[in-house]
């Protein structure tokens, strides 16, 4: 099992620049495996995207990068 190095509250990047925070995971209770990122996006209006793990490429300690940019980031609810 692949170990994951990044905290809640780290920046997320998208491929065109900083997209959000990592608010949260989604993890199946059956097999503990996480199953989607919590991105929160915004400032004032602040709104959440639940995105499937695979679009995540990389994570260090200060940041999570995807491989979509903002606007695909916006087509999830």
């Amino acid at each position: 099992m692949t170990q994951l190095n990044f905290h809640m509250g780290v920046q997320v990047q998208c491929t065109n620049g900083q997209c959000g925070k990592l608010a949260g995971m989604v993890i199946n209770p059956e097999s503990q495996h996480i199953t989607d990122l919590i991105v929160e996006k915004g400032f004032l209006l602040k709104h959440d995207r639940i995105v499937p793990i695979s679009v995540m490429e990389d994570a260090t300690e200060e940041n999570v990068h995807l491989s979509l940019n903002s606007d695909e980031l916006d087509q999830y609810g």
